[in-house]
């Protein structure tokens, strides 16, 4: 099995963007795929907000 992930993070409070390529061969536990030797690529987006919890007086 070999995986190669690459990524990279955009942060702009309270905005935050990951993004991830995923590559993989005989990776079928992580791919759901055949287990041929070809190369299967994803890409994961993610975007989350997050606030300050803190209370101000």
């Amino acid at each position: 099995m070999q995986l190669n992930v690459a990524g990279i993070e955009f942060a702009a409070n309270p905005i935050y963007v990951w993004a991830d390529v995923i590559s993989g061969r005989n990776a079928t536990m992580a791919f759901t795929g055949p287990d041929d030797g070809a190369w299967h690529t994803r890409f994961n987006l993610a975007i989350g907000a997050y606030f300050d919890s803190t209370i101000k007086n």
